[in-house]
């Protein structure tokens, strides 16, 4: 008698890290926009410590304060603001998209495959409760993984 092996399906983080890969254009790029948004969240203290550095240095060496180049350094600081926020936008936006996509084929493989149970008797023995919690609060849950976790996500997507 030949005895038909299983294919050996992925479980937990592996199925995961198979799941992500389905967007992992997005994801990608939705991870490199977090990155240069967090370098530039940076430079409005940067540029604020050099508008501080003129103000002193005009204060005691000659005694006047250069307020065109504090006026042009706060405007830097606002421009690198408003570049930070809509970076950010995008970011949440690339991740968020990808992740409901992955969110949506999800659901609709468990709902074929629950459709496929019906004539087995699967509903008898499992509680609507049950099936509920699977096709909201766990999918959901992976949602939060991927949307959520960027830093974890970007080190998965890599490998």
């Amino acid at each position: 008698m030949c005895k038909v092996e299983r294919e050996e399906r992925k479980r937990g983080f592996s199925r995961l890290i198979e799941l992500v890969a389905q967007k992992r254009l997005l994801i990608i790029l939705g991870c490199v926009l977090g990155a240069v948004a967090t370098v530039i969240q940076f430079l409005p203290a940067i540029l604020s410590y050099l508008a501080m550095i003129t103000v002193t240095e005009g204060m005691f060496t000659t005694g006047t304060i250069d307020f065109e180049y504090i006026s042009k350094l706060a405007f830097a600081a606002l421009g690198c603001f408003i570049a930070y926020c809509v970076l950010f936008y995008f970011d949440s936006m690339c991740i968020h998209v990808a992740a409901f996509d992955i969110l949506y084929s999800l659901r609709i493989k468990i709902a074929e495959k629950l459709s496929r149970l019906v004539g087995m008797g699967y509903f008898l023995t499992k509680s609507t409760g049950s099936i509920k919690q699977v096709m909201n609060n766990d999918v959901e849950n992976i949602e939060k993984f991927i949307a959520h976790h960027k830093t974890n996500l970007l080190l998965v997507v890599k490998t």
